[in-house]
């Protein structure tokens, strides 16, 4: 079984790979900005859900 901190820098890791190849910079920043919040749970930050808002 994987554990919270494995997934938060497996996901933290494909969100990069999103942004990486994102052609538009708004998308470009919203995956770049989900790498950030699994990174900081793989840094073992409680992390909070809530609403995205989109700008």
């Amino acid at each position: 079984m994987q554990s919270n901190l494995d997934y938060y820098r497996t996901r933290a890791a494909e969100e990069r790979a999103r942004a990486a190849a994102a052609t538009d910079t708004a998308v470009r920043r919203a995956h770049e900005e989900m790498a950030a919040h699994y990174e900081r749970g793989a840094a073992g930050e409680q992390l909070k859900l809530g609403i995205v808002e989109r700008g």
